[in-house]
């Protein structure tokens, strides 16, 4: 597990939402240092829900024999870079979709236990424990929106998959969708601030210009699961004779097999790029006579 340098201010950012206005309303009368203290440990909650749900989706991934190379915890969420794409579109739709199931259940719970201990607990706490987890049920509807790197998008991805055979054409789908969402969360984040002057508008700006630019570190794309590009003009072997550049030269051809060796075959080789091209043509044998 990493956990990003910006996670620190997400942690500051959320301590004070919850310390200036979400919990002054909901447990009214308490004392300021309560609010502060619950407000961190909130802050402090959320950031472990979201550990549970990167790991939710690390868990799954392993049952269909993808490996995740590390979990990361940044500003706004969590990541789990895979060691390889996943085998199938139901695989990737599986996968995808454990993350938000594991944090509707945890917003659950802690609804489930604020209402169970409501008798026991002070204002400041219930009022924490609800809010707690209304972030967790709020934070699975967001990430199951239809666009990467959001788990929607995978999902997006993976019934495009299904449909067209090709799992590129879904992964641009999924792009597609996730500039669009950074659009429109800018727009509205900026509406937000403008027209209302509240601080959650500059939360939806930084979310949609996470979604809208091309790399960010939530795109679990970035690791060994991104879907390879397409190979594009630069990548396409050159004709015979035409210079390429990164070429290695062919090896000598060898000596043509005499006659009455099995075969009669010459075997030539070259290494192009990352791949290898062999080749095997038929030639005259050689007179018994030939050289040696």
């Amino acid at each position: 597990m990493e956990v990003h340098s910006s996670a620190a201010a997400a942690v500051a950012v959320l301590t004070a939402v919850f310390a200036l206005g979400l919990l002054p309303v909901t447990a009214a009368e308490a004392s300021i240092a309560s609010y502060w203290f619950a407000g961190f440990g909130v802050a402090l909650a959320v950031f472990a829900s979201l550990l549970l749900h990167e790991l939710a989706h690390a868990a799954v991934a392993r049952r269909y024999g993808v490996g995740t190379r590390r979990v990361v915890l940044w500003l706004l969420g969590g990541a789990a870079e895979q060691d390889t794409p996943a085998p199938t579109p139901l695989a990737d739709a599986v996968i995808a979709v454990a993350g938000p199931l594991a944090s509707a259940a945890l917003g659950v719970t802690s609804w489930a236990v604020a209402l169970v201990m409501a008798p026991l607990l002070s204002p400041t706490a219930l009022a924490a424990l609800l809010w707690l987890g209304t972030a967790n049920l709020a934070w699975a509807v967001f990430v199951l929106l239809p666009g990467a790197p959001l788990d929607g998008g995978r999902i997006l991805r993976a019934l495009v998959w299904s449909r067209t055979r090709d799992r590129h054409h879904g992964d641009r789908t999924a792009r597609r969708g996730g500039r669009a969402l950074g659009v429109l969360l800018l727009s509205a984040g900026a509406a937000v601030v403008i027209l209302f002057g509240q601080f959650v508008g500059v939360w939806f700006a930084v979310a949609g210009w996470a979604l809208w630019a091309p790399r960010t570190i939530t795109s679990a794309e970035t690791g060994p699961d991104a879907v390879p590009r397409s190979r594009s003009r630069g990548d396409i072997p050159a004709r015979r004779g035409s210079p390429t550049r990164g070429r290695d030269p062919a090896p000598a051809r060898q000596q043509p097999p005499h006659e009455g060796e099995p075969g009669c075959h010459v075997h030539t080789a070259s290494t192009r790029r990352s791949w290898s091209v062999s080749t095997t043509r038929r030639r005259p044998c050689a007179p018994s006579g030939g050289r040696h």
